[in-house]
C-alpha cells in the first residue's frame, strides 16, 4: 500500500524489522473526513480499523491548565496527525490472506 497516493505507510529500516503492535497508516490531507470514509469503507467490507488516539495528547484536559500553555495552534504536526491517522487489524492470527484482503480493501477505496 505504500505506493498509493493519497496514503502513508509505516516506514520500516532496511537494516531491521519490526514487531508492528499497531498497523497505522496515514490518509493524507488533514481531513478527517476522507479518514473516516476510508473506515467506513473498511466496515463495509467487514474489517475492524480504529483511530487510537482521535485526541492529541497536549489538548487532554489534564493539560490545560495555567503553568502549561498547550493549546491549539500550536504543535501543527501533531494535529494533522490526529487527523490522519487509521490503525489496520494487526494480531498474531491474521493470515497473508486475510492481510491481503485488507489491502485490497484500502487499494479500493483509492
Amino acid at each position: 500500500m505504500h505506493d498509493l497516493p493519497g496514503v502513508a505507510t509505516p516506514i520500516i529500516d532496511s537494516r531491521g524489522t519490526h514487531v508492528f503492535h499497531q498497523y497505522t497508516m496515514r490518509v493524507l490531507g488533514n481531513d478527517p473526513s476522507k479518514r473516516d470514509a476510508v473506515q467506513s469503507h473498511l466496515k463495509s467490507n467487514g474489517i475492524p480499523s480504529f483511530v487510537y488516539y482521535p485526541v492529541p495528547l497536549h489538548l487532554l484536559p489534564i493539560y490545560k491548565n495555567d503553568t502549561v500553555s498547550y493549546r491549539v495552534g500550536k504543535m501543527d504536526n501533531t494535529l494533522v496527525a490526529a487527523n490522519e491517522v487509521l490503525s489496520l487489524p494487526m494480531h498474531t492470527e491474521l493470515t497473508e490472506e486475510q492481510l491481503s484482503f485488507v489491502a485490497a480493501a484500502v487499494r479500493s477505496f483509492f
